[in-house]
């Protein structure tokens, strides 16, 4: 929170100040989420995120990474959510 407070005050967001933003800040706002300009980057980029989480993971915990599979394509599955269950109970058992 206090992060986000000191954006706000470095880039005037706050609404009392009624400050015009350049329209580079208007477009990243307006955007729902970041991505990057070609496709394959971005799955390959999600891919290696998770990969790396998963062996810092099973260094440090035993198991992969939990929400893997969110990570890994952007949707909860049910598949995913059991995974997590089971992966859980194992660091339970293991620690």
């Amino acid at each position: 929170y206090i992060l986000y407070q000191q954006f706000c005050d470095r880039f005037g967001l706050k609404a009392k100040t009624k400050r015009k933003l350049p329209i580079g800040y208007n477009v990243i706002f307006n955007r729902k989420m970041a991505t990057l300009p070609w496709n394959t980057g971005e799955l390959a980029h999600r891919f290696l995120w998770a990969d790396n989480a998963d062996a810092i993971s099973r260094l440090y915990a035993g198991t992969p990474a939990l929400k893997g599979d969110f990570t890994r394509t952007g949707k909860r599955t049910k598949r995913g959510a059991l995974d997590d269950g089971v992966n859980s109970v194992t660091r339970f058992y293991l620690n």
